[in-house]
């Protein structure tokens, strides 16, 4: 599969929470996970939503762990982490001894149940709180449905940048069809959300951030639209292709041409900037491009079975191979 840009540009960019099935023994009462803690917040420009929960009487014997490394395989999670579900699970701190965990005795797992999104997030985004949904499908939309929203703020955002530092008429007039496409994409995720047995988040607020330096612009575009939403781009192809709901794989093509654009109109910016700025400043520009990819890269995760089989979503290994095709093609 390939990501083709449109207006040939060259390059120089979650997973989900799930409340996935599990073949998992239910505990005895004074083995149910306990919450210990929970966590709200951004870091590093990253949504992060994670508790985590003590297991008194060690991980049960039915519950796996990847080949390497303290993870908790997907199927899993829910038994472990069911104060929220998870779509990422591990043993944490004390419990993960040499990149093995110590299954025996109390142990303590980190669950990941709302990672940093895919798309161009505007400025001070803040995710919401998690609550109790039914289906991982239904959780999924829903997120999707608000990053969609943050999306319109974003090119809003974008284009009045655009506009102060003087680009051409071309990428400001390009910015405001994205931020009109973010709305659609909004009303057609929220459908979903609703459909899955989940609920819309409200429409996306006005922005009120204040116009950046060019220099900061590039590197945010960089991060935002050269990295995120262009694999974003991709990810929502293969959605179009993988989908096994035939409402959800014709709601994933019209994202996927539409983002394909936003990601053309990223790496527009990227070139009208580059070609603006003295060589430290560009410097650090392609700099923040590298971290934003390795960034991707440690966010891969192995989403829910209905978010592969219904929505589409890729593997973790699906996932790499679609990172080190953009790494080829268009990131090189």
């Amino acid at each position: 599969m390939a990501l083709v840009l449109p207006l040939g540009v060259i390059g120089c960019s979650n997973t989900t929470p799930s409340r996935s099935k599990t073949d998992a023994s239910p505990p005895t009462d004074a083995c149910v996970p306990e919450l210990q803690t929970v966590f709200f917040g951004t870091i590093d420009g990253a949504a992060e939503c994670r508790a985590t929960q003590l297991l008194a009487c060690g991980l049960p014997a039915s519950v796996h762990e990847h080949d390497a490394g303290c993870g908790i395989r997907a199927l899993d999670c829910r038994a472990v982490c069911p104060s929220y579900g998870a779509f990422n699970c591990q043993a944490a701190d004390a419990s993960c001894v040499g990149g093995h965990i110590v299954r025996d005795g109390p142990i303590s797992v980190s669950c990941d149940f709302c990672p940093g999104g895919i798309g161009r997030r505007p400025t001070g985004l803040v995710m919401p709180e998690a609550r109790a949904t039914e289906g991982a499908l239904a959780v999924y939309f829903e997120r999707a449905a608000f990053l969609e929203a943050a999306s319109v703020r974003a090119f809003e955002e974008l284009r009045r940048a655009l506009i102060t530092l003087g680009a051409p008429q071309a990428l400001r007039d390009a910015a405001r069809s994205a931020a009109s496409d973010e709305i659609s994409h909004f009303e057609l995720t929220a459908r979903l959300a609703r459909r899955f047995g989940g609920r819309a988040p409200p429409s996306a607020r006005p922005s009120r951030a204040g116009t950046p330096h060019l220099d900061t612009l590039a590197r945010d575009n960089a991060v935002e639209g050269c990295v995120r939403e262009t694999y974003g781009a991709l990810v929502a192809l293969h959605q179009a292709r993988a989908a096994r709901d035939d409402v959800v794989r014709g709601t994933m093509e019209i994202i996927a041409a539409d983002e394909t654009r936003h990601a053309a109109l990223s790496w527009a910016v990227f070139h009208w900037a580059a070609a603006r700025l003295g060589r430290t400043a560009r410097e650090a520009m392609h700099a923040a491009l590298r971290d934003a990819i390795g960034e991707l890269y440690s966010e891969v995760r192995e989403p829910d079975v209905d978010l592969v089989r219904i929505a589409g979503l890729p593997t973790s290994v699906e996932q790499k191979r679609l990172l080190r095709q953009l790494e080829m093609s268009i990131w090189s």
